[in-house]
């Protein structure tokens, strides 16, 4: 999951020069709903259906300007999908690409237990998860002027004192939640 939101973060603040970029978690029964959105430079149309292509890269001329392989968005699709979810890209030219990410959890996939414990597991670990993203980010994030919004939660100097209890909350309702099961 880390790598993930990695891979969809630095591609956001790589194209995002000066912009925001809001990544935003919630719950839509049956799925766990992940979106990474920008007002960057966005995605031609035509070329949405190759961008999870290994080593593709659109507009070639965009690799010496902004840098990259072009492995990133083939790993997250590829990640995604060995968890059972989807990956969807909305962009508009100029103005910004939204990434979603839908994870199905619950009875309805075959698992056993109940559906709200592992909702329950899966935002303990992402509150761990996006402190570190935030830990990570931060630096690169104010060195540039560009500013990450979880939801509508501004993050700015704080991000220091908030992500390290974003993680501390996390690893508490983690090993609550495997002492209970």
């Amino acid at each position: 999951m880390e790598q993930i939101l990695l891979n969809l973060l630095e591609n956001a603040i790589r194209y995002s020069e000066r912009g925001t970029i809001v990544a935003k978690l919630t719950e839509d029964k049956p799925n766990v709903v992940i979106s990474v959105s920008d007002n960057g430079i966005g995605i031609p149309k035509e070329e949405l259906p190759y961008i999870f292509d290994r080593f593709y890269r659109v507009e070639k001329s965009r690799a010496r300007e902004y840098g990259g392989t072009g492995l990133g968005l083939s790993i997250v699709k590829k990640y995604v999908e060995l968890q059972g979810g989807t990956v969807k890209v909305e962009s508009q030219l100029g103005a910004g690409t939204t990434f979603t990410l839908l994870f199905p959890c619950g009875k309805g996939q075959g698992e056993a237990g109940r559906f709200d414990e592992k909702i329950d597991w899966f935002f303990s670990l992402m509150f761990i998860v996006m402190g570190l993203i935030c830990l990570l980010f931060s630096a690169n994030a104010f060195g540039h002027e560009r500013f990450i919004t979880f939801g509508r939660t501004f993050f700015s100097v704080c991000m220091w004192l908030i992500c390290p209890v974003m993680i501390s909350i996390g690893l508490c309702l983690w090993f609550y939640y495997r002492k209970r099961n």
